[in-house]
């Protein structure tokens, strides 16, 4: 065996100091390509929507008054013409201040270490009550434990293995290369946004929203979370992005306002919007006793904040990256008929932490949205505009929203007013419907740039805290796997995939389930139930739509139980946690043998022979195209493409990315034959050389025309000429000692 170096042959060929292998070593560098990751495609589209598109979004907005504000610096309160609001007297916000130092003190110091003591058993009992009783499906149920534990711990850790059913499988290669292992998949970051050329010749300038290979923060609303919770979230996303982590988080459609306070310390724009709406609506009298514990209430959580993000660097918040969610109630954007306020849309659409404007057109799990009136706190009803005590819902359907051509004026409104990417997230229920929805976006210019798709996972239904178990509303869309594959196959058969930044959330709960959705189709993936264990250590106790979690979690604010989550202690944990996952993450992606995640859905997918990723299930591996087998691809798409059109855009998928990645691929299979049987002998090392480019000319122009998965092996496989082959021992003459 000869002794390895840490180089390639042809490397291993240029260190040696004999003569001959000059010309030799010419010959190399000018014409062997070193295998080497296959360049990004640079973004280069420019969206150009139709004139009567245009002309609908300039006139919705024109109403109220609105133009576009191109080349003005960003927005940094939380509403406009927000006027200071009066303080309590100082005698009441002193009893307001007591009554809240003795709240927290019992829950930090009693309840809340009774709750943790009591976890710890209740995790060990609960694990063998799903083992006999089957309360929770066993796979669902590993990967929150696991998830749970990641955030107190800090690191992913188990002992004498752990069940697993239907679990995403790497099948890596024996030895990675080093080209693959160097490529630096931590440092890769994709864009979201795509500028816009108007009819009249103007380029409008859309400001990027940045991507690492993390999984983002779905949609989890404010008073869903509690005050503290949401505080931990913003403050992760702060300090993950100075580690060079960036991912969006979703605010859910309750309104952006209490991320955003919470985020940039905007104490004063926080209290002035709440104690200004109360004041309007009557719910709060001026100087009461009421007025001086929303007082403190905001003083308190803007002091933990401030302690909380002064652990970290001054310009992280300014690369924390929130998606501003709304929907069909328009919290915190709504006019007074309930439809939009383009004026409100376009200062939150500017707010320096807003990456992305998200409007939320159907959930996988209901249709609308409501809060349990228990939740229904000061804050929560001045950011949704409504009193405390009124019920309110979210409608399944508004009226502003209510045609293809509204949804397409309103992408291109948004994109004019905030200069910011746009997403629509919804469910995939009649895939034929998705196809004329796609295709009229598509015709009028009107695509968004980014698109989530919601839907179950492979376990548990979608959905929030208050989503209903069943009913014509729970149960109205695909998978999130199922919407997936038809939304990115649409896309594929329209010519406009790239177009599309493309993310799916559902049970995307462990790093392994990221790389099965991203080879199935997504360019990022997201979650709401792994942010809330790995992120906040929820314990899944299933309280959120009442207040009642004990963890506070997803508590009333108010409640003794909102009191103990310590932001200094669940913010860090947050980081950490995040952090591992990231790291496993860019591990798993690793071991496929990609050298760029970004195109991991064009190099990986169905129609790859590439076969890295495969599903275990009930004991037994299947590759991830048996696993999704044509039959189930065809009868999932049937009614929106014919079967032609359907093995076209999955099967005979073949982007620049993909011919790149199979001759990077099939070059560093032949170079380890090569560098481990061409001769050594430096007689022959020029001859060597230009074998070795005559071989992997041939290489290319196979791949080139096109060539099946065996046809190359054997192609790779085809024999050295033995006088260019490496001396074997038998060939050697035999000396026999007397």
């Amino acid at each position: 065996m000869v002794p390895s170096t840490g180089q390639t042959g042809a490397e291993q060929l240029r260190i040696t100091d004999t003569a001959p292998l000059v010309a030799a070593n010419d010959v190399i560098e000018g014409v062997v390509e070193k295998a080497a990751p296959p360049a990004p495609r640079p973004d280069t589209f420019i969206a150009t929507p139709a004139e009567h598109i245009v002309d609908g979004a300039i006139a919705r907005f024109a109403e109220d008054g609105v133009k576009p504000a191109r080349g003005t610096p960003d927005v940094v309160s939380l509403r406009a013409n927000l006027t200071e609001a009066p303080t309590a007297p100082l005698v009441k916000r002193i009893i307001a201040r007591v009554e809240a130092d003795t709240k927290s003190g019992i829950a930090r110091h009693v309840l809340h270490p009774g709750l943790q003591l009591g976890r710890h058993g209740a995790r060990h009992v609960g694990a063998f009550a799903n083992a006999y009783m089957g309360s929770v499906p066993a796979e669902y149920a590993r990967k929150f434990r696991a998830l749970e534990l990641l955030h107190e711990t800090g690191s992913f850790a188990g002992a004498y293995g752990h069940a697993q059913d239907q679990a995403p499988l790497v099948l890596s290669k024996l030895l990675p290369t080093r080209s693959v292992l160097q490529t630096g998949l931590a440092d890769q970051t994709a864009t979201i946004g795509h500028d816009m050329l108007l009819t009249t010749g103007e380029v409008v300038p859309i400001r990027k929203a940045k991507m690492s290979l993390m999984v983002g923060t779905s949609g989890m609303s404010f008073p869903q979370l509690s005050a503290r919770s949401v505080l931990a979230l913003v403050f992760a996303n702060a300090a993950l992005a100075e580690k060079g982590v960036h991912y969006l988080l979703n605010t859910g459609e309750g309104g952006p306002d209490a991320h955003l306070a919470l985020l940039t310390g905007d104490h004063e724009g926080l209290r002035s919007l709440v104690i200004n709406h109360g004041l309007a609506t009557g719910e709060l009298k001026a100087d009461s006793m009421d007025h001086a514990r929303v007082d403190e209430l905001i003083r308190r959580l803007m002091a933990e904040r401030d302690a909380l993000f002064a652990t970290i660097g001054p310009d992280a918040v300014k690369q924390a990256q929130i998606t501003a969610q709304f929907g069909s109630a328009f919290n915190g954007i709504r006019d007074a008929e309930g439809g939009i306020d383009f004026a409100k849309l376009q200062h939150i659409g500017m707010h320096a932490s807003v990456a992305m404007v998200e409007f939320k057109l159907k959930q996988a799990a209901k249709r609308g949205s409501k809060v349990d009136m228990k939740k229904m706190d000061r804050i929560a009803a001045a950011i949704r505009e409504v009193s405390p005590g009124q019920k309110f819902k979210s409608p399944a359907l508004n009226p502003e929203i209510d045609s293809y051509e509204d949804i397409a004026t309103l992408v291109i409104a948004t994109k004019l007013l905030t200069g910011k990417p746009v997403s629509l997230k919804f469910g995939v229920g009649d895939v034929e419907n998705m196809r004329e929805f796609l295709q009229y976006l598509e015709a009028c210019g009107a695509l968004p740039d980014h698109i989530q798709i919601d839907g179950a996972g492979k376990h548990i239904s979608p959905g929030s805290g208050n989503a209903p178990p069943t009913g014509a509303a729970g149960d109205s869309s695909l998978t999130a796997r199922e919407g997936l594959i038809a939304v990115d196959t649409i896309l594929k058969h329209l010519g406009v995939r790239d177009q599309v930044f493309l993310t799916v959330a559902g049970e995307i709960m462990l790093p392994n389930d990221a790389v099965e959705a991203m080879a199935l189709g997504a360019d990022g993936t997201l979650g709401a139930r792994t942010w809330m264990a790995m992120g906040l250590g929820c314990a899944g106790v299933r309280a959120c739509d009442s207040g009642a979690c004990p963890y506070g979690i997803a508590s009333k604010q108010g409640s003794i139980f909102a009191e103990g989550p310590d932001p200094q202690v669940v913010g860090p944990r947050a980081v950490a946690a995040a952090q591992d996952w990231h790291d496993h993450l860019l591990v798993e992606m690793t071991e496929t043998g990609t050298t760029d995640w970004r195109t991991v859905r064009k190099t990986h997918g169905l129609h790859a022979d590439e076969e890295a990723i495969a599903i275990r299930d009930s004991g037994r591996t299947q590759r991830l195209r048996d696993a999704y087998s044509r039959d189930s691809i065809h009868a999932l798409l049937r009614t929106a493409l014919r079967p032609g059109e359907i093995d076209q855009a999955v099967y005979g998928y073949r982007p620049t990315e993909y011919i790149a990645y199979q001759r990077f691929d099939a070059e560093r299979r032949l170079e380890n034959r090569l560098d481990g049987l061409l001769t050594r002998d430096p007689a022959r090392a020029e001859e060597a050389a230009r074998y070795r480019v005559d071989r992997m000319h041939e290489l290319r122009q196979a791949i080139t025309t096109g060539i099946g998965r065996h046809d190359l092996r054997d192609l790779i496989d085809a024999p050295i000429p033995p006088r260019l082959g490496l001396i074997k021992r038998a060939q050697l003459p035999v000396i026999r000692l007397a």
